[in-house]
């Protein structure tokens, strides 16, 4: 049950994350700022990959 409400917590805030992410990065090619876009999405990657390396640490050190 805890594992399970883990995966779903991790799903739900990934996908918060991309939809904030899509608006803010359309935000910026509408107003023809590519490179702030650009930018957000790199940004973006600094704090998803280091969050995506925490949840499977987690999960690989608390496996049963």
């Amino acid at each position: 049950v805890i594992l399970l409400t883990l995966a779903i917590f991790m799903f739900m805030f990934s996908m918060g994350f991309n939809e904030a992410l899509a608006t803010v990065i359309g935000n910026s090619i509408g107003e023809n700022n590519v490179p702030k876009a650009k930018s957000y999405f790199k940004l973006a990657a600094m704090i998803a990959l280091p969050c995506i390396y925490a949840w499977m640490s987690c999960f690989y050190i608390f496996r049963a």
